[in-house]
This record gives structure tokens, sequence and C-alpha cells, in this order.
């Protein structure tokens, strides 16, 4: 059936090429994958690209990206699975799962502790192991939406005075933005300055907001629509924060989970809708996870993700 190695740097451009047609160009979408997931499509992350070749051509991949958890006193080894790709002539043959079970095989072996991905797709990673639990939702805010049961919107979007939030770059400022995440989050997966590159499908460019020192906001744009990937520090800093957020949008998406500082201050400060989301799926690698520590506590956040 063909044998399963890594990508090389001469195949890259070709594997990326099909890559962006499957997930982005043939599905109206804009930027490159490789512009958008520099740290997964690139020379350094060669070694996590597997892929099976037929008759000396690549014919389907998987991307991994190994990271950092922390959770509270806790560092665990994850590695995120994507870009599950197989050329559509050898489709439906079983290239894909082989693909992934002989990549889960190889994280075992690199003492990984648990493997996550995300989809909606049913019945299909689950011969894998992988185990569906989803702590996120998923919220909504329009500006003509009305205030939801017990929500305070006065004051919440329009702060009248204070000065609007700094632009920042991912070059001079994600130390600061690394120290704060460190400091307000108890759980939370590090970043070096490359992931500040990232641009998650569907955004055009991302955009990196400050209200001094007292916090940040993380926040996709595509057209005049919004993602609040991040939103940490002080409560205070909140409301100004949101406004660098909303401003020009007629619909901001949120992810979150229930219960953490930015979800509390967005549920009782602005007309924002929640429902759950049913994507994440783990698979627990080492002896000292169990699958119920992965998916009943853990969330990341939509940003980190591939």
């Amino acid at each position: 059936m063909g044998g399963i190695d890594t990508c090389s740097s001469g195949e890259l451009p070709a594997l990326t090429a099909q890559l962006d047609q499957a997930f982005v160009f043939g599905k109206g979408r804009r930027l490159s994958l490789a512009r958008r997931y520099p740290a997964v499509l690139g020379a350094a992350n060669l070694g996590n690209l597997y892929v099976r070749r037929l008759d000396g051509v690549i014919a389907a991949c998987v991307a991994v990206r190994p990271f950092d958890w922390v959770d509270g006193g806790n560092r665990w080894r994850g590695a995120m699975i994507g870009m599950v790709w197989t050329a559509g002539e050898h489709r439906r043959r079983g290239h894909a799962l082989a693909l992934l079970s002989a990549a889960i095989e190889v994280l075992r072996g690199r003492a990984i502790d648990f493997a996550v991905l995300w989809t909606g797709l049913d019945g299909y990673y689950e011969r894998l192991g992988f185990v569906r639990r989803d702590r996120g939702h998923l919220g909504c805010w329009t500006p003509d939406a009305a205030p939801a049961s017990g929500a305070k919107t006065s004051g919440s979007v329009a702060v009248p005075g204070r000065r609007e939030p700094d632009a920042l770059t991912a070059s001079e400022d994600w130390l600061a933005v690394e120290e704060r995440r460190r400091d307000r989050l108890d759980q939370y997966l590090p970043r070096t300055a490359d992931d500040y590159a990232a641009v998650p499908i569907p955004a055009d460019l991302v955009q990196l907001h400050a209200a001094g020192p007292a916090g940040h906001a993380l926040v996709g744009v595509h057209g005049n629509t919004r993602y609040l990937y991040e939103l940490v520090g002080d409560p205070e800093s909140f409301p100004t924060l949101w406004q660098a957020a909303v401003r020009g949008a007629d619909r901001v998406y949120v992810n979150d989970v229930i219960g953490s500082a930015s979800q509390v201050w967005l549920n009782a400060s602005v007309p924002i809708a929640w429902q759950p989301q049913r994507l994440a799926m783990w698979l627990p690698l080492s002896r000292r996870l169990r699958v119920a520590a992965a998916g009943e506590h853990w969330h990341i956040p939509y940003f980190d993700r591939i």
C-alpha cells in the first residue's frame, strides 16, 4: 500500500499546494496554510509532517504539532493533529487511517502524553481510540443583539474618555503577553514569537491589542467579522479591550470556556449568546494521563490549534 515517511524539503511546496487547495483556496478562502500556520508547514517541522507515498508521489498527509501544556504546577507534552489529507484518486482506501495509526505510534515512542484534534466527523477517529470531550463554548455577539438574561450592558462597550488600546507587534511585545498569560491563566500553551505569526482560518489577519500593562486581546479579522481568541488580564481592562475588538464589526465570535475570567465578564457585560462545542477529541498516550484529565478539564484556545 505504499510507505510511510516524513515530508522532505523538496516535497514541501507541492504538498502545501495540495493542502491549500483542499482547505483554503478550494473553499474560497485566502492565504496559504504556510502563511497561516508557519510553525506547522515550515522547514523546522518537516519531521512532524507524516506522508504516505504511492509510486514516489505523496498521496496522503497528516500534520502534527508537538507542544507543551501547562496545567497549574504540571507540565504535559502534547501533539496536535491536523491537515489530514488524501489525494482524491486515492481516497476511501485506508491510507489516512494507516498514516494516523503510524504517526500515533511514533508519538508514543517520543514520550508524548496525549494527542488532540478537532473535527465534526463522527465515528472515524474513535477507531484509533480518540474520545470526544469538549469544554469549549462558542459565543456570538452582534451590535443589535438583545441583552441576555442578567446581562448588564451599561458602560461595557463604549468607554468615553478612556484611551484606545495600542496595537502590539509580536516581535516587540510577545514576551510581555506571555508573562501576563503565565500570571493570569491556570492552563495555557506557552507560545514563541513564531506562534504569534499564526492566522487561523478563516481570519485574514490577527490583531493584538493592549490596554497598557493591564490586559490584552487577541483578535482575528475577516471582513466585518471578528474572532476574539483571547482576553486576558485585569477585568477592569476588558471594557477597553472589548471596544477595540468590536470596532467595525457586525459580528464577533468568541471561543471560551464557562467560568473563565473572560467568559464571566463577557456574560455579565455584553449581550452574547453561548453554545457548547463538540469538536475536541483526545487520545491519552502516556500512563500518567487519564483521558478524563484531558477531555473534562482542558481547553486549548482556537488560536493555538491546527
